[in-house]
């Protein structure tokens, strides 16, 4: 596995992670990705840097990442005379003086040449997806409303007629003096007021995608060449 498909599969990896052992021994911090391994810092558990494979760590994330090996597999590599450096650490040198260096000029020596890789840290930007709910529901609120009615109702209408001649006296004779009581009925409406539902407005949810651009920024490391030379020896060329 190489730098780029271990980052597909564990995106939010990066320099700075603690490396431990499976049975949570602290190994060092992850200072260097390369294409085919990761540089581990020297600290409490080794002497110098190491390397790993991408194939052998076993879970990462942006704080913590697991070597597949126990304490006590690792216990032997402590000496760097340990064969299985040679096959583990991408970092050893065969030169007792290329041993010494400092860990930034670690690299390729020729009988006529040295060469030194200089590194930059780029920033890389990933995204996560994370869910929050939103919230849809119905509430009944209470309100009051005021209707006007056309109302009817039937009145009591009372006319007088003078009554005149032998029309007069005729009348008078035939129901003098009694009482007399008569019932009108009289019709009223009234107001009932009842309730239906009616469906006033109908709402549709659904979701869409909206795409932002969001700036990042980060401090990042560079590698440059200083070149110092000794004035008692002349020129450098």
């Amino acid at each position: 596995m190489n730098r780029q498909e271990f980052l597909r599969e564990h995106p939010q990896f990066t320099t700075g992670t603690e490396l431990f052992s499976d049975d949570g021994e602290d190994l060092g911090q992850i200072i260097d990705m390369e294409d085919d391994c990761v540089v581990v810092s020297k600290g409490t558990f080794f002497a110098r840097e190491f390397t790993c494979r991408y194939d052998d760590i076993a879970d990462a994330d942006a704080q913590h990442a697991v070597l597949g090996r126990h304490r006590e597999d690792l216990t032997p590599w402590r000496d760097e005379q340990y064969e299985g450096w040679n096959e583990y650490d991408r970092l050893n040198m065969s030169d007792e003086g290329l041993r010494n260096q400092e860990p930034g000029e670690r690299d390729l020596r020729t009988q006529d040449e040295t060469r030194l890789r200089l590194r930059e840290e780029e920033l890389q930007a990933d995204t996560t997806a994370t869910e929050r709910q939103a919230h849809i529901r119905k509430v009944v609120h209470t309100e009051m409303r005021n209707l006007t009615v056309p109302v009817s109702h039937e009145e009591l209408v009372v006319e007088r007629e003078p009554v005149l001649g032998e029309a007069a006296t005729t009348r008078a004779d035939s129901g003098a003096f009694r009482e007399e009581e008569i019932n009108v009925p009289l019709r009223e409406e009234h107001v009932e007021v009842s309730k239906r539902p009616v469906v006033k407005e109908e709402v549709r949810v659904a979701k869409r995608t909206q795409t932002e651009q969001e700036r990042v920024s980060g401090e990042v490391r560079k590698e440059e060449l200083e070149v110092e030379s000794d004035p008692t020896k002349g020129r450098l060329h």
